[in-house]
């Protein structure tokens, strides 16, 4: 009989470098993980920021902060103008400024 060379990996082969596999992406897990919690935090403050000065262009243009609100109902006509009367609450005071 003749020897017939064989080509291909052998399971052990194989098995090794799926473990090695395996111990990468138990590594970089947690990086990407930390990745995505800063651009989470990077948002949030971006988006407080934008809040902040949205908050403070209706200080310079009406002359008082964005009211509470007082009720559900009626929410208010932008095109009046807000007053410190304005029973909507800050979030609608502060939209078209955002």
């Amino acid at each position: 009989m003749r020897d017939i060379a064989r080509r291909g990996f052998t399971l052990v082969e194989l098995l090794i470098v799926i473990a090695i596999i395996a111990v990468l992406v138990m590594l970089l897990t947690p990086a990407v993980q930390q990745v995505r919690e800063s651009m989470l935090r990077t948002q949030c403050k971006n988006n407080l920021w934008q809040i902040g000065r949205a908050v403070q262009q209706h200080v310079d243009k009406w002359g008082h902060y964005p009211t509470s609100g007082w009720g559900w109902g009626w929410a208010g006509d932008p095109n009046q103008g807000f007053t410190k009367n304005q029973p909507s609450g800050w979030a609608y005071n502060i939209l078209p400024y955002i």
